[in-house]
């Protein structure tokens, strides 16, 4: 998957140069370094949620047909799903009680506490279902054949028979199992309902607004990874999960659907 990275300068200039934006392949942050063609060196800060871009990915390898690819990209957005959900409901707590912008004290205690589970996705998972029943008083909904059947209708299979979802992915990513097409579409679709779910639980209970919030802190704590001195620009790019658009968050899209149009 590329990003389409606009240079802000060539835009603004008169006449408009004929190429002002540039596909750059996906990278580990938010931050996109660009020298066009003209020698305008800028920075690009991405908007996105993170796991809506690495859901974005598995799309794309879907439509290339690497479809053990896609189900890794899928497994991996819904990773940082949880990352995003344990910076949702922590938001109020990031923030200077005086200004409400970003508190230094508040992003250095959500450092060190993540320090302590970035490579351990168990623990992610457990902080994300002890915050979530901490925030609405209830426990979080499992991502699991019985949350699918139950809620989506979902059933993920191996060879025609029902398996769970955590025996699905470690089947693909771990044992090397390469899905067809049917078997990795589906296996994103699941992580699409899974996530739709929980985005329209937190904009039920808190509103529009806290979802753009913890999209606003992911995207600092992004930034702030950044330490070259180049000016710095800011755009979203369109993706499948648009978590703060209403289009989304309305209507349940569908891979499904987006399939049978290609």
């Amino acid at each position: 998957m590329r990003i389409p990275i606009t240079c802000v300068p060539c835009t603004q200039m008169t006449p408009r140069p004929a190429y002002c934006t540039y596909d750059m392949p996906v990278g580990n942050s938010c931050t996109y370094e660009l020298t066009c063609d003209l020698g305008h060196e800028t920075t690009t800060i991405i908007q996105n949620s993170q796991f809506e871009v690495i859901f974005e990915s598995g799309i794309s390898s879907l439509k290339d047909d690497y479809f053990r690819e896609a189900v890794f990209n899928f497994a991996v957005a819904l990773e940082r799903f949880y990352e995003y959900g344990i910076l949702y409901v922590l938001r109020e707590q990031m923030q200077d009680p005086v200004t409400y912008r970003w508190g230094e004290t508040g992003l250095d205690n959500y450092q060190a506490l993540w320090a302590t589970m970035s490579k351990q996705s168990e623990r992610q998972v457990g902080a994300f279902y002890a915050l979530y029943l901490k925030e609405f008083n209830e426990a979080a909904p499992v991502f699991n054949k019985s949350w699918l059947i139950k809620n989506t209708g979902l059933v993920l299979t191996l060879n025609g028979k029902s398996v769970e979802t955590s025996e699905f992915r470690n089947k693909v990513v771990h044992q090397g199992y390469i899905p067809t097409k049917a078997e990795a579409i589906l296996y994103g679709e699941c992580v699409n309902k899974y996530i739709h779910h929980i985005l329209n639980k937190f904009m039920a209970i808190n509103g529009h607004i806290s979802l753009t919030t913890a999209m606003d802190i992911e995207r600092h704590l992004g930034a702030m990874q950044y330490k070259g001195s180049r000016q710095r620009w800011f755009t979203g790019i369109s993706t499948f999960i648009a978590s703060v658009q209403e289009s989304y968050l309305c209507r349940p899209a569908s891979l499904y659907e987006l399939f049978t149009k290609h």
